[in-house]
């Protein structure tokens, strides 16, 4: 009896000693993962600031250079209930050496009112313009130094153009199909690496992530791939039939809907084990599908026949078929709208489907070869391939969705080039709105530009320039604070910057509060046994004049002991004596060679100086370089006097 007790209680003292360690090891774990800095009560408010490892298995070390994720959670200091719908602001920068806490209003007033030797080390609050472009880049541009004067912040170099992107909003990944070279390219979008290459994928085009954002599926000739997103990995291939192929889901995230142009199918997936529980023959070859959320149907396009089948989402039923003309290339629904917008390049023709009615009860001719349709909040947008005017149909407008009325519609002009529709199935767009404004962006290859065109004018405010690139399409990556995932936490990603004590300023206009906390940085791993690497930047043929409005490749040849990496070097340009002023990373090769893109907007003399803002990394001298900028008559005259 004696010894049954004792090994019972030495059976129980083992159980209590492994649930200690788990514990001690799950504590660890969070530790690692998500560190809070500090929290503040303010008009029955409490605001949490924390910082979080981004990725998975990825311990948190708080370091120059490492990417991480900023949290601020809101929540009602008496019921402890999340508070939704809130538009805070936050900034990084670092204290001077020896300096004590900072006037934390003061900072907020002056990061807000902008200016070049005003800016923090880390603006939580902007968006990065994308551009997918036709000689093998993406491009990522800042466009928040003012229309015509924007930044370019990096260029993402791949093995061959691009056929469509995808990008995930809970994490900061831009999946790139490349069909040539048979892979998918996996971009992180906070470090701008291209951090994965899926490779001996056949000839992957069409991409699609599932609403949950755990799965990307992918077009291949004979079927398609279906890969995990975190950790990036394959898990399924489907034999669904010859492609291309088009992809549609279910709101709830049950089904996934795909089409095979090839064999004229509809294949229908069960999420939950990946398995094709049903099988549909189409009349003619689908062109492309989409799912109403408003009528739980998914709604095939067949061009060839002019057909429109409608499939019960549920039931997965064919249940009617809608006679159209041929040439049908796409349908497009706003969010939770009743009425899809249908186009015909063919016939130069918009019509609006019902999907109470589930019939055509609309139509009108538009300008040559409408070719995409893309939604903001306010409007529907119908881009032609041969006009580079846009078509715009409010979404509000009273004649939408009443029987044989004509359609309402603004005409604007989106460039001065007809954008020149690729033609592909689904490719990535070239219009999306701007977020936080009644605006879009809209890119023209010809052009070599993205439009800015607020909602309410008659012309684009503006244009960001992209460097001479042609832009196939357009994406916004937004580094705001927003609720992402949970209600109450807004979330952004960014990169620690300057190794040191820096101050995060928090800041909110309605309730009005604005805090602090502290940061300590660590430097970066390369600094932990050595002192800073010193780079040494000397001029590769710098020229002393450039034109106005003419953008130019200006190249610097640097020096060091290990490799240099893009974002060691930033180069500030300012015009003397104006306010024109531009701030942009070098493009750094593995040879050391590191470039930037130059377009004066006005004659006069110019000065680039050369900064690192990355900890560990020092320019030898505080490099500057002056040129002018001059006119093509100045220009002429200087010719002709030499």
């Amino acid at each position: 009896m004696g010894s049954r007790l004792i090994s019972n209680m030495r059976m129980c003292l083992r159980f209590v000693l492994v649930q200690l360690a788990l514990l001690s090891i799950l504590t660890a774990s969070t530790l690692h993962e998500r560190r809070v800095l500090g929290k503040f009560t303010h008009e029955g408010l409490e605001v949490e600031c924390s910082i979080k490892s981004i990725g998975h298995d990825r311990p948190l070390k708080l370091q120059a250079g490492e990417p991480v994720c900023f949290q601020f959670s809101v929540i009602d200091s008496t019921s402890g209930d999340p508070i939704s719908g809130l538009y805070p602001a936050a900034w990084v920068h670092k204290r001077p050496a020896g300096f004590p806490r900072p006037n934390y209003v003061k900072m907020a007033e002056t990061f807000i009112s902008g200016g070049l030797f005003s800016k923090p080390d880390i603006d939580l609050n902007v968006y990065h313009v994308v551009a997918l472009n036709g000689d093998r880049t993406i491009s990522v541009v800042d466009p928040l130094f003012g229309f015509g004067g924007s930044k370019l912040l990096n260029l993402v170099d791949l093995p061959e153009n691009g056929y469509d992107w995808v990008k995930m909003s809970r994490a900061p990944k831009l999946f790139i199909s490349l069909p040539e070279s048979h892979q998918i390219a996996d971009v992180n979008t906070s470090s701008w690496q291209a951090s994965h290459f899926m490779t001996q994928v056949n000839r992957p085009t069409v991409l699609a992530l599932q609403p949950d954002e755990q799965f990307l599926w992918a077009s291949m000739p004979d079927g398609v791939s279906i890969f995990r997103t975190e950790p990036f990995s394959m898990q399924y291939m489907l034999p669904v039939g010859r492609g291309p192929h088009a992809f549609t889901f279910t709101a709830d995230g049950r089904y996934a809907f795909v089409s095979s142009h090839a064999d004229s199918s509809l294949s229908i997936i069960d999420l939950a084990n990946f398995d094709i529980v049903q099988s549909i023959k189409l009349n003619s070859p689908p062109t492309s599908l989409t799912y109403s959320e408003q009528s739980n149907a998914v709604y095939v396009l067949q061009s060839e026949s002019g057909q429109i089948a409608c499939i019960e989402a549920d039931s997965h039923q064919l249940y009617r078929t809608i006679q159209s003309e041929p040439g049908l290339s796409e349908l497009k629904f706003p969010p939770m709208g009743r009425f899809g917008f249908l186009i015909n390049p063919k016939t130069d023709r918009l019509s609006i489907l019902d999907t109470a009615l589930d019939r055509i009860i609309q139509d009108g001719i538009v300008e040559s070869g409408p070719s995409e349709i893309t939604f903001s909040d306010n409007f529907a947008y119908i881009r032609h391939s041969h006009s580079p005017k846009l078509l715009l149909v409010p979404l509000d407008s009273p004649s939408l969705g009443v029987p044989s009325a004509p359609i309402t519609t603004v005409e604007a002009p989106a460039g001065d080039a007809a954008y020149a529709h690729l033609g592909n199935l689904n490719t990535a767009v070239s219009i999306t709105q701007a977020p936080g404004a009644n605006a879009v962006l809209i890119a023209n290859p010809e052009d070599k530009a993205i439009y800015f065109f607020k909602e309410g004018m008659a012309a684009p405010m503006g244009q960001f320039n992209n460097y001479g690139r042609k832009p196939r399409a357009v994406e916004v990556i937004d580094r705001s604070l927003r609720e992402r995932s949970s209600s109450g936490v807004y979330t952004t990603v960014a990169t620690l910057e300057a190794a040191g004590l820096s101050d995060i300023v928090f800041f909110m206009d309605s309730p009005r509060m604005i805090h602090g906390f502290e940061l300590n940085i660590a430097p970066a791993a390369t600094d932990l046994n050595a002192g800073p690497q010193i780079i040494e930047v000397q001029s590769k043929n710098f020229p002393q004049s450039l034109g106005v409005k003419v953008c130019s490749e200006i190249k610097f040849q640097l020096q060091a002991q290990g490799t240099v990496p893009t974002g060691a070097i930033e180069a500030y340009t300012y015009m003397t004596g104006g306010n024109w002023q531009d701030r942009q990373k070098l493009t750094i090769s593995e040879k050391g060679l590191g470039s930037l893109h130059i377009c004066p907007p006005l004659a006069g003399h110019y000065q680039i100086i050369l900064k690192s803002p990355l900890s560990g990394y020092r320019i030898q001298q505080n490099q500057r370089f002056v040129f002018s900028a001059v006119t093509p008559e100045a220009k002429l005259k200087m010719n002709l006097n030499q």
